[in-house]
C-alpha cells in the first residue's frame, strides 16, 4: 500500500482565545511503499525523554533520528529525569492507558527493532509558545518523529505530557483533529477523560488524509479509534514475554585473591529494550547499569563466599533475574555441588535457585510537571480557537498541511493525576 505522509505543525499549549497560527510547513510530500515490516508484532512508541540530536532530512525516520521539519534538527536538551524516575514511569504509564486496547507497544528505551515512532520529550523550543510538533502520515507512518516540548523543571501535570504525547504520536500514525471534545484529536484540550473515540466525528479543519478516513467514515469524517486499530490490532498482551538475562563473566564458582579486583558482565537481551541491568550481591542491590556492555567492577579486603545475580528490567516493567553464580575470595569454600538424577539423564548441577531481590517494578504517579506557555505565536488569526491550516501543493496534487493546536485546559481521563 502507498500512503502520503504529509508535514504538519501541531502546538498543544494553553493559548489566548484568539490565536495567530503559524506560518507555511515544508513543501515536500512523502511517500513510502508499504506500512509495517513487523506486521507480527507490536507497534512501537519510543518516548525518548534523553535528549538526541535530530538531523533534518527528506522524510521522518526515528531509527535515525531524522525529521522532516526544517528548522527542527539540532541538538535537543534531556526531558531532566534518569530512566526509571517516578515522573517518567508515570507519564509512560498514562500513555500506555491511551493505546492499551490497541497493539502499541510503549517504551522509554531506544528499540532494537528497525521499526518504531519516536515522540521527543524536550524542553529545547523550535518555536516559543509551542508545546508540541509531528508530522502527519496520511495512511500510517512506521517511522514518524514527533516533539513534546516538556521539561521536569516545570510544572505541567502528567495528564498534559501523555496527552501531547499521544496526540502527536498518533498524527504521525495518520489521525488528524476532529471536532469532538471526547477525542485525544480534538484540536484543544479540554477534556481530562479524552481517549481515541471510536465514532465518526467532523473534520476541524481542512482535511488532507481523506481516502483513509473514508474507509471507516463518511466523507469529511475521521474514526480515531478504528484506524488505529485498523493499522494496528491489539491490544498488546499485558503477559508478554520480559527480558532475557544471564551473568557470562566470571563463570560460577570462580576464584579470586583478597584484593584481587574483579569484573562482572551481564548479558540481557528483549524483544523491544532493555532498560536497565542490576547486579546484586548476596540478594543486595550492588549497581545499576543503564546501557550495554552491562559490567561491574569490585574488589573485596577478606576471605568470603558471594553469591551475585543480575536482574534485567525491559521498556515495558517485565522483570527476570538470572540464575546465581557463586564466587570464592581467598581461601572461602563452595559448598558441595548437587548431583541431579532423573529418567530423562543425569549428570551434576550448580544449584543457585534466587528468587529474591529483583528489584521494584517502576515508579509511582506524577507529581506535576510541565511546559509553560508564553503564548507566543504567528500568522492568521482564528476566532474559535480550534485548528487553522495552511498548505501548498506540489505537482503531485496533494497537500502538505500545518496543524496548529491551542490547549484550552488540560485533556486527560480523570484517573490520571494531573498533579
Amino acid at each position: 500500500m502507498i500512503f502520503t505522509f504529509a508535514v504538519s505543525l501541531s502546538l498543544l499549549a494553553a493559548a489566548p482565545a484568539s490565536v495567530d497560527w503559524g506560518a507555511e510547513g515544508p513543501t515536500s510530500v512523502q511517500r513510502f511503499s508499504g506500512l509495517r515490516a513487523r506486521a507480527d508484532e507490536p507497534h512501537i512508541l519510543f518516548v525518548n525523554f534523553d535528549g538526541p540530536t535530530i538531523t533534518e532530512a527528506t522524510w521522518d525516520n526515528a531509527t535515525k533520528d531524522e525529521t522532516s521539519l526544517p528548522g527542527y534538527g539540532g541538538p535537543y536538551e534531556p526531558f531532566g529525569e534518569a530512566p526509571g524516575g517516578p515522573v517518567r514511569q508515570a507519564v509512560l504509564d498514562a500513555v500506555r492507558a491511551d493505546f492499551e486496547t490497541i497493539y502499541v507497544e510503549i517504551t522509554d528505551e531506544r528499540p532494537e527493532a528497525f521499526e518504531y515512532t519516536m515522540i521527543v520529550v524536550s524542553p529545547t523550543h523550535k518555536a516559543p509558545g509551542k508545546l508540541g510538533f509531528a508530522s502527519v502520515g496520511c495512511g500510517g507512518n512506521p517511522l514518524g518523529v514527533g516533539f513534546a516540548f516538556y521539561s521536569i523543571a516545570d510544572a505541567t501535570g502528567i495528564a498534559e505530557i501523555s496527552a501531547t504525547i499521544s496526540h502527536e504520536a498518533a498524527h504521525t500514525l495518520g489521525l488528524e483533529h476532529v471536532a469532538d471534545t471526547a477525542d485525544l484529536m480534538y484540536p484543544n484540550q479540554v477534556n481530562n477523560s479524552a481517549v481515541f473515540v471510536d465514532a465518526c466525528a467532523p473534520i476541524d479543519g481542512e482535511q488532507y488524509c481523506a481516502d483513509e478516513h473514508q474507509a471507516f467514515c463518511p466523507p469529511g469524517q475521521q474514526n480515531s479509534y478504528a484506524e488505529l486499530a485498523a493499522l494496528f490490532g491489539g491490544p498488546v498482551d499485558p503477559n508478554n514475554t520480559g527480558p532475557t538475562v544471564a551473568l557470562v563473566s566470571p563463570p560460577d564458582r570462580s576464584r579470586f585473591a583478597v584484593g584481587e579486583e574483579i569484573t562482572l558482565v551481564a548479558e540481557a537481551q528483549d524483544d523491544v529494550s532493555v532498560s536497565q541491568v542490576k547486579l546484586y550481591e548476596d540478594d543486595a542491590l550492588s549497581g545499576t547499569d543503564l546501557t550495554a556492555p552491562y559490567e561491574w567492577t569490585r574488589s573485596y579486603d577478606e576471605e568470603r563466599l558471594i553469591e551475585f545475580h543480575a536482574v534485567a528490567r525491559d521498556g515495558t516493567g517485565n522483570e527476570v533475574a538470572s540464575e546465581v553464580i557463586l564466587v570464592a575470595i581467598g581461601d572461602a569454600e563452595f559448598p558441595p555441588e548437587e548431583e541431579t538424577t532423573g529418567t530423562t539423564g543425569g549428570g551434576t548441577g550448580t544449584g543457585g535457585d534466587d528468587s529474591s531481590g529483583t528489584g521494584t517494578g517502576g515508579g509511582t504517579g506524577g507529581t506535576g510537571v510541565g511546559g509553560s506557555d508564553t503564548g507566543a505565536s504567528d500568522g492568521a488569526d482564528d476566532e474559535d480557537g480550534g485548528c487553522g491550516c495552511r498548505a501548498r501543493g506540489d505537482g503531485d496534487g496533494r497537500w502538505l498541511l500545518v496543524l496548529l493546536i491551542p490547549a484550552l485546559g488540560r485533556r486527560r481521563r480523570a484517573c490520571v493525576d494531573d498533579g
